[in-house]
Parts: C-alpha cells; sequence; structure tokens
C-alpha cells in the first residue's frame, strides 16, 4: 500500500499529510482535517476582507466591491507567500550555520581542567 499512496495515486501537493489526496483521506476516506482548517481559515479571511471592503466603500457598485476584495485578497496572500519564504530562507541559514559549526564542541559544556 505504501508504494500506491506515495507513487501509483496522483497526489495535490497543496496539503502536508501523506494520506490526504483531493482533500480526502486515503486510509479512512474522511476529510482531511487539514484542508478543512485551511479551507475555513481562507474562507474567513475573505470575509474579513469583503467587509473592510464594504465598510470602506459604501456607495460602491457591486463589482466595484468585488474587484476591491480581490485585489486586497490577493496582496494579503502575496505577502503571506512573501514572509513565508523570507521564513524558510532564515530556517535555512541557521540551519546551514550549525552545519558549518565546529563538531567538537556542538551542543556540549567544556570540561572543567
Amino acid at each position: 500500500m505504501g508504494w500506491l499512496i506515495g507513487k501509483g495515486l496522483p497526489q495535490r501537493p497543496e496539503c502536508g499529510d501523506v494520506l490526504c489526496d483531493d482533500r480526502m483521506l486515503l486510509d479512512s476516506g474522511r476529510d482531511c482535517p487539514r484542508c478543512e482548517d485551511r479551507q475555513a481559515s481562507r474562507r474567513s479571511q475573505r470575509h474579513a476582507v469583503a467587509a473592510a471592503v464594504d465598510t470602506a466603500m459604501p456607495c460602491a457598485s457591486e463589482a466595484e466591491r468585488r474587484m476591491a476584495t480581490e485585489g486586497q485578497l490577493h496582496e494579503a496572500v502575496t505577502a503571506r507567500a512573501w514572509a513565508r519564504k523570507h521564513e524558510w530562507a532564515q530556517v535555512r541559514a541557521r540551519q546551514a550555520a550549525a552545519a558549518k559549526a565546529p563538531r567538537r564542541n556542538r551542543g556540549r559544556t567544556p570540561r572543567p581542567r
């Protein structure tokens, strides 16, 4: 079954769960809780942005509010993606620095002489 999950079945890379395929867990057939959480978070973000746009543009048409909402959502998602990329770059830099550190003293306290 491991080969089937790992190689034979196409899986979407959006979810970090290896048993998730198209928002469904392969072992139980239930909905994937990670995908549900991500969908609920995105829905909440869309509602918050739409409410802010409605408040800021009370006299605008529905089409104008929709365009403004889509633009703000795009900006928010892009900013979060850049922040995540920066965070991972910092993690990789710390890992590289730790790998270059001398192995003799890594994680040990020096012995008194």
